[in-house]
């Protein structure tokens, strides 16, 4: 990788890394914005972890109830179903009040102590800088590294467009390759580009087994579904859910 340089964007930030490093097709920034921590050598790159240390978050981006409370306990169940875990892994969508995106601050709160931990999204190159700047801030005093990596174009070619018609699908499918993440969590429904990534994965990836877990959060104004996180997602979810108390009773 080449040498850490600083951003040419003024972020008005304790300090911003950029790196790429075109033989994976990345480039790399990561915010240091009141961490503890001092210096790249600290940083816990997604990529780097050990298959099954990071939890990919992905879900719905717009007119979503994220303060559903029966919701935001299924997430919880789910996610400490997996302790230990080192780090979220999400799709590289902007922040939003009505998103997924929102949630992920509340639950970096939930696991901040934890050591090493981070944050990584997951981007198209050309969105890189500007999900960067939908993020400013939202996770300050947290101590969290908050990543963002973009795919360059080239990389997201590798997947075909007549196997995976939708772009975000792909993007979300080179996301999985790059983490290795076994497991998969949708806020929301998820829709049809969630269905376009599973079918893939099946298809293409069956020796690479994922866990997709489905918290059906509903949208504003909505009434709260009825069936549980462990219905919406299968017996493997319920399976998790049944055993899920047993490691951090705080979390």
């Amino acid at each position: 990788m080449e040498a850490a340089v600083k951003s040419p964007i003024p972020f008005g930030v304790e300090e911003v890394i950029s790196a790429k490093d075109d033989d994976k097709g990345v480039h790399l920034i990561t915010r240091t914005e009141n961490s503890p921590l001092n210096g790249p050598t600290h940083f816990l790159f997604a990529h780097e972890c050990e298959r099954g240390e990071v939890i990919h978050l992905k879900g719905n981006t717009k007119d979503l109830d994220v303060n559903d409370e029966a919701m935001r306990n299924q997430l919880l169940a789910v996610l400490r179903a997996h302790i230990p875990f080192r780090g979220f892994v999400f799709d590289g969508d902007d922040y939003a009040e009505d998103s997924y995106t929102a949630l992920i601050p509340w639950l970096v709160d939930k696991w901040k102590n934890w050591r090493p931990f981070s944050v990584t999204a997951l981007c198209r190159y050309e969105d890189l800088y500007r999900v960067e700047r939908s993020w400013k801030g939202k996770l300050s005093g947290s101590g969290i590294f908050l990543e963002f990596i973009g795919f360059f174009p080239r990389r997201l070619q590798k997947i075909s467009a007549s196997d995976v018609p939708s772009e975000w699908a792909r993007l979300g499918i080179t996301g999985l390759q790059f983490t290795r993440s076994p497991t998969v969590v949708c806020i929301g429904k998820g829709g049809e580009v969630l269905k376009q990534e599973r079918a893939y994965w099946d298809k293409k990836q069956a020796s690479c087994s994922i866990q997709w877990f489905v918290i059906p959060f509903p949208k504003r104004g909505d009434a709260a579904p009825q069936t549980s996180a462990a219905a919406a997602a299968g017996s493997s979810a319920g399976e998790c859910l049944a055993s899920s108390r047993a490691s951090e009773a705080d979390i």
